[in-house]
């Protein structure tokens, strides 16, 4: 049963990020959508007595303000079933919402405590491969090659564009790296992000205080601790931005999360996450 849609403000609210929020987004399920893997099934051809079809997602964060922006439709809370859907009565609105879900099949929406955050395609593929977006991140990320870094750049710049919200930031950060690394895929790719659609660049604005180790190995539970305690330098320029992070992979989001905290306490208006892929797991070590 419909039970009246979700409240929606005029723009999409930056909520405050402390641990403890971070926490309670990493503990539930599912965190992601994707249309073309995980919820292929979201829109279906479903005739009754008063609808020819359906469209649902599981959760609201980032896939709703978007759907709702671009369409024009709202969706309502299944109290039922936990999710958000509505009921499709017109050929035209299943159409506007076909259009739509194919435009973004290959984005994954992620929920988080971000604004909005989404990663540009899935790491893998289903048979256990690199997809193709994968196959670039890894080119560029690990052998610098040009023609990959041009194509996630080419990629990123006409997402921005297209989509909702992101197309009104107005200003672009990489996640900051160890300041060790002699190349970092995410400042490359914030840098001519910032060249080409004209917003501020704001990655040297932040940094990490202490030297930053290798989080790989970190177990999920203490990776929280480590980045408190090298802890982010947040520059005043932040301050009433609305700011695209970017990263290669996201895996928990627990680094994006932390820095978008440090920016909100510094001012940012709206922080927008935008990761080139979603790794297949929700977790860091655990």
């Amino acid at each position: 049963m419909e039970i009246g849609p979700i409240w929606l403000p005029e723009r999409v609210h930056q909520a405050p990020i402390s641990r403890e929020s971070v926490e309670e987004v990493l503990a539930t399920r599912p965190r992601r959508i994707c249309f073309a893997s995980t919820h292929r099934n979201a829109l279906r051809h479903d005739p009754g007595e008063s609808w020819i079809g359906r469209f649902a997602v599981p959760f609201s964060e980032t896939v709703y303000p978007v759907f709702h922006a671009e369409t024009g439709l709202e969706l309502f809370l299944n109290r039922k079933y936990g999710n958000w859907w509505r009921s499709i009565r017109t050929d035209e609105e299943y159409e506007t919402i076909q259009r739509w879900v194919d435009a973004n099949r290959e984005l994954v929406f992620l929920r988080d405590r971000l604004a909005l955050s989404i990663a540009l395609g899935e790491h893998m593929d289903a048979p256990g491969g690199r997809s193709e977006i994968g196959e670039l991140e890894y080119r560029a990320k690990y052998h610098r090659d040009p023609s990959a870094i041009d194509a996630l750049a080419r990629k990123c710049e006409t997402t921005i564009r297209r989509l909702a919200y992101y197309r009104d930031a107005t200003g672009v950060c990489a996640v900051p790296p160890s300041p060790e690394k002699s190349f970092d895929l995410p400042s490359r790719l914030a840098g001519t992000i910032s060249e080409r659609l004209g917003m501020r660049n704001l990655t040297n604005t932040i940094g990490w205080r202490s030297r930053k180790p290798s989080l790989k190995e970190v177990p999920f539970n203490e990776k929280w601790d480590t980045l408190e305690q090298v802890d982010l330098s947040c520059g005043r320029d932040v301050a009433g931005q609305k700011i695209i992070l970017v990263d290669d992979l996201y895996q928990s989001g627990i680094t994006m999360q932390y820095v978008a905290m440090k920016m909100i306490e510094s001012g940012a208006e709206h922080v927008y996450g935008l990761a080139l892929v979603k790794a297949l797991r929700d977790t860091d070590n655990e």
